[in-house]
């Protein structure tokens, strides 16, 4: 994919298209950035194996919406958990405590954030993916302090932990 800016004219992905990026453990996919849509949102795929997901953290101005495509997971969302399997439609508005995690053996699920801004995070702290696989099991992980540096650049605040998925809690 050529990169595109907010002039460009239409475009459409198919379903392994898009800037791949190894982060937090999963392979992302990224469909629509900021600088394709005036910031006002991004669009990814998210790839990944039991295990992956975020730490508890909040957004000061995004709101954060997935799409469940494949497999299954668990939200934090302010104080309560839910499963989320395919079809499952997931809305975090701004400042909401919240966290995921992979339930299943894999799964895939996009994302949309309104307004765009954290691409840059998910860059800081991953890598240009090698292909459209999973990251390799020896990847290290981002240590907690460089984690916290690139979501205090992307107004996020880390506020614990990944969650650990119910079958190793």
């Amino acid at each position: 994919m050529t990169r595109l800016d907010a002039t460009s004219e239409p475009y459409a992905l198919t379903k392994d298209e898009g800037r791949r990026t190894w982060s937090l453990g999963g392979l992302f996919t990224w469909k629509a950035e900021g600088h394709q849509t005036q910031d006002t949102a991004e669009v990814f795929e998210i790839r990944g194996r039991i295990g992956v997901g975020s730490p508890i953290h909040t957004h000061a101005r995004q709101i954060e919406c997935f799409y469940i495509l494949e497999g299954e997971l668990t939200y934090l969302l302010g104080e309560k958990e839910v499963r989320a399997a395919p079809g499952a439609f997931v809305l975090v508005p701004p400042k909401t405590r919240h966290a995921l995690v992979v339930e299943s053996e894999e799964a895939r699920f996009l994302s949309f954030v309104f307004p765009a801004g954290l691409v840059k995070f998910f860059d800081e702290v991953g890598k240009p993916a090698e292909g459209a696989t999973f990251p390799p099991l020896n990847l290290p992980m981002p240590d907690p302090a460089a984690l916290e540096t690139a979501a205090r650049r992307s107004d996020q605040t880390i506020l614990g932990p990944p969650l650990r998925p119910r079958r190793v809690r």
